[in-house]
């Protein structure tokens, strides 16, 4: 649902490059149901619904990750991994400071399905999504796990890390959401919160995470012109925090 309002949000089109084979947990029927309720048009493609290549999706009629972003706008659309066990088109480790120049600027969009967490050298691989994305592109970070994924992968997301990141390189921040499912049923419907800075009031890293429930982020980020990849962030929350000292110490001084 998220990915069909950002396509309604600002129009898909041209290459996507997914990190990862994305696994789709639904079919037709619901896409189109999907699309209704978000007032959307899909994209007409000719012929039977492409189905996803797992045995365990196949055989639900669960659509393939190239079949459903096409129908939401794309020319084309590509997976990268590294390794092809997954049947990637492109087999690159996301670690790696060595960039596939082939590749540089080629994709109006990265889809980071749940891949960012498993690569443990983040700069690395945020420097890689950015040579890769065009100028006015968009990094979709449509799961990224936080609370109650311990063990899953490398890291847990907060909001903060994505904020402030793109933030300092000159990225503008679209949509930022919380997401909240089942860990026990994972074709479970979300419950979907715009973000809000939880530090402001008292409860940070105070999320239920015991009541059987997963939380994860929906980030969309555009590349503008000029921006960067390698600005190191602070949080924001502290600098706020030192811009206020500073300023109650200089009006002290004053007085």
């Amino acid at each position: 649902m998220m990915l069909v309002n950002e396509a309604k949000r600002r129009s898909f089109e041209g290459r996507l490059l997914s990190l990862g084979e994305q696994d789709i947990r639904f079919g037709q029927a619901e896409l189109s149901e999907m699309a209704k309720h978000c007032r959307f048009e899909l994209r007409d493609i000719a012929g039977e619904p492409e189905l996803a290549r797992k045995k365990s999706l196949r055989s639900k009629d669960y659509l393939s990750m190239s079949y459903l972003m096409k129908s939401l706008g794309f020319e084309s659309c590509s997976s990268l991994d590294q390794s092809d066990f997954e049947g990637a088109e492109i087999v690159f480790d996301l670690n790696s400071s060595e960039f596939p120049e082939e590749h540089r600027e080629g994709y109006d969009v990265v889809l980071n399905g749940g891949t960012l967490e498993h690569v443990f050298h983040l700069p690395n691989a945020l420097s890689n999504i950015h040579q890769f994305l065009n100028t006015n592109g968009r990094i979709i970070h449509a799961f990224a796990p936080s609370s109650n994924y311990m063990e899953h992968g490398f890291y847990q997301f907060s909001c903060a890390f994505f904020l402030d990141y793109y933030a300092a390189n000159g990225y503008s921040v679209d949509t930022l959401q919380v997401l909240r499912h089942s860990l026990t049923d994972a074709d479970a419907p979300y419950w979907v919160a715009d973000y809000w800075p939880a530090f402001r009031y008292g409860i940070e890293g105070k999320l239920d995470s015991g009541d059987g429930h997963g939380y994860a982020i929906f980030c969309v980020a555009t590349k503008s012109p000029g921006a960067t990849c390698n600005v190191v962030p602070q949080q924001s929350h502290y600098q706020s925090v030192w811009q206020s000292e500073l300023s109650r110490e200089s009006d002290g001084g004053r007085l």
